[in-house]
């Protein structure tokens, strides 16, 4: 067999494996991230519905949102869990801080 022949029938292999396990990296982050993404949104949509109630009691607003922030902050899931694949390029934006405030917003 011609070698320059075997040199391509390798190199092609090559490429058709790397692009196969960098389209499955890809497929698992996603899958990681999603998954990361949809425990969060629930875990708002608890502390969401915790101000709705506490404002449905006739509770004046900023101490519903108070009590509601400081609960959502301190909750287990954000020692538990982390944002997958994320370089943490501004640590001032706390996830926690900001995901809260936004929750009691509305």
């Amino acid at each position: 067999m011609d070698r320059a022949f075997l040199l391509r029938r390798v190199l092609l292999g090559v490429l058709i494996g790397v692009t196969v396990l960098g389209a499955g990296f890809f497929g698992w982050v996603e899958f990681r991230t999603s998954q990361y993404h949809h425990r969060e949104s629930q875990m708002l949509s608890r502390y969401r519905n915790s101000y709705a109630a506490c404002l449905g009691q006739h509770v004046a607003a900023g101490v519903c949102a108070a009590e509601v922030r400081d609960l959502c902050t301190h909750d287990l899931f954000w020692q538990r869990e982390h944002p997958p694949f994320v370089i943490d390029l501004a640590p001032q934006f706390n996830a926690p801080d900001q995901s809260c405030s936004d929750t009691v917003r509305g």
